[in-house]
């Protein structure tokens, strides 16, 4: 699809500011925890991947779904790239 992480990170900001409803996307910093600080539950985690799947042309796997792939915004954007690039 040719995204940059970047760019990934920034559609993932703009989702959870949007879910959130923080009315700044940077609050959702690429390092930040969200998974292990309570920001993301597992409803708007199931959101979040729905919207990536339907997004981009990704689809997660069960082991995908942890805190390893989903605590962070780059780590989250690092997995779609992955995928689009064809590295899983």
């Amino acid at each position: 699809m040719g995204a940059t992480e970047q760019e990934i990170a920034d559609v993932v900001r703009r989702f959870l500011a949007n879910h959130q409803s923080v009315p700044d996307p940077s609050f959702f910093g690429d390092d930040r925890p969200l998974v292990t600080s309570g920001i993301l539950d597992s409803i708007t985690i199931m959101l979040l991947i729905t919207f990536l799947e339907q997004t981009y042309p990704v689809e997660f796997m069960a082991f995908e779904l942890s805190i390893e792939y989903l605590d962070t915004v780059g780590s989250i954007a690092r997995t779609v790239h992955e995928k689009l690039e064809g590295g899983r």
